[in-house]
């Protein structure tokens, strides 16, 4: 697990568990949100991430979507 591919667990216990939706700058590899959505599998998650390689990570775990 990299930089990119890891998961703030104290940031994890600061995110409301009910919340709607999160936007999160960053997201890398997806970890965090998957972390998230295993709290709150109904909140709309978009993830934000700038290293292509990462963000292509994230996009073929499945945890994100395209749009």
């Amino acid at each position: 697990m990299g930089y990119y591919g890891n998961v703030n667990v104290d940031l994890l216990e600061m995110v409301p568990p009910d919340a709607q939706k999160v936007c999160e700058v960053g997201c890398g590899e997806g970890e965090f949100a998957r972390a998230y959505l295993e709290v709150n599998p109904q909140c709309v998650y978009h993830g934000i991430e700038l290293d292509f390689s990462a963000y292509r990570k994230a996009l073929e775990s499945g945890v994100f979507t395209y749009e």
